[in-house]
């Protein structure tokens, strides 16, 4: 494994000087989407415009745009696979789309009603979407983009992350908008444990 795919989180564990330790980890953004999303290298971010409906690609070198396409209505996350393809849930039209490393749309599927979040097991085999209008939690086939199986969810899913192991998914649900919630106090909000992934 390369120094560059190895990240360092403090621990609980604290040394002779009650420091906190450093442990590694496999850095695998692909476990989980999000409207700015970067590549395992750390060195293409990409960002979803939900009111122009553009993807952008930006690196981390040039800390500029260097590429900004069309893709669909309220694109809503981005994931960035290990092969580095490009996942994007377009909330607005029920699609999922997939783009090759160019940022050229590849394949597209519809799927549910307002596909929201998205996150890859760490594989890369399966994609798993969330819809948040129908309440579903989808698996799809990353190289085809068809769906294996899916499972009703609690109200107003949104988010999804994928453990390490490949063995569970937790889901993000909204279950209200105030002004309690803005302030981040997120009894308003909660997450729900999902155990049906079976890493292949």
């Amino acid at each position: 494994m390369a120094p560059s795919d190895l990240r360092e989180v403090a621990s609980n564990k604290v040394d002779d000087t009650g420091a906190k330790k450093l442990r590694a980890f496999v850095f695998q953004p692909h476990l989980q989407g999000s409207s700015v999303s970067v590549d395992a290298k750390g060195a293409r971010i990409f960002v979803v415009d939900p009111d122009n409906g553009t993807l952008s690609l930006v690196t981390r070198k040039a800390m500029k745009v260097v590429k900004r396409v069309d893709v669909c209505k309220q694109p809503e996350q981005v994931l960035v696979a290990p092969s580095g393809g490009v996942f994007v849930s377009c909330r607005g039209d029920g699609r999922v789309l997939a783009l090759d490393d160019q940022l050229n749309i590849t394949k597209t599927t519809t799927l549910g009603n307002e596909p929201f979040g998205l996150a890859l097991t760490p594989n890369g085999k399966t994609l798993m979407v969330t819809t948040s209008s129908d309440a579903m939690l989808h698996a799809l086939d990353s190289a085809s983009l068809e769906t294996t199986w899916s499972q009703r969810l609690p109200k107003h899913p949104r988010g999804v992350a994928v453990s390490p192991d490949g063995r569970k998914a937790v889901v993000a649900h909204v279950l209200g908008i105030s002004g309690r919630t803005v302030k981040r106090d997120w009894r308003y909000s909660r997450a729900w444990l999902f155990s049906h992934i079976q890493e292949d």
